[in-house]
């Protein structure tokens, strides 16, 4: 099974089951643990409040199954910083983003965040200010 969690359900992926997040939240009860083989969830972080965060990513990886992969990202916040101190936007380009965003993790927070949840890091790419984190649930966990 594959999942795509996003409150952007219209750039949902052929293949994936989607799971919209709806007000901040996910439901995931009707997907058994460790059943899926691929979380993709690109622009999930900015859409979680930073109060749910932690639960958001308990609730991910117990539905990964062992050596199953997650691709989680987000906005920067030093990246969208550097944007704005840079001059690449303006004031009113960064506040509108700020304004729509839940949370804004910074790439190190949410690899930190990971390893804290025993996923291992496979690769991370920058777009912009924006990130992308995949990592693996190892086998050896017992999560």
């Amino acid at each position: 099974m594959k999942l795509y969690i996003s409150e952007n359900i219209d750039k949902a992926i052929q293949g994936f089951n989607i799971i919209p997040i709806v007000y901040g939240s996910v439901d995931l009860g009707n997907v058994p643990d460790n059943s899926a083989s691929m979380i993709v969830a690109t622009d999930a972080i900015d859409s979680i409040p930073c109060s749910k965060i932690e639960t958001f990513l308990d609730l991910i990886v117990k539905k990964l199954r062992m050596d199953g992969e997650l691709c989680l990202g987000g906005t920067d916040i030093y990246a969208l910083s550097r944007f704005l101190l840079n001059g690449e936007i303006d004031a009113v380009v960064y506040n509108e983003i700020v304004e729509n965003k839940q949370s804004i993790y910074s790439v190190k927070e949410m690899t930190d965040l990971l390893h804290s949840h025993n996923l291992a890091i496979q690769s991370t790419v920058f777009k912009g200010y924006n990130y992308e984190i995949i990592s693996k649930r190892p086998s050896n966990n017992k999560n």
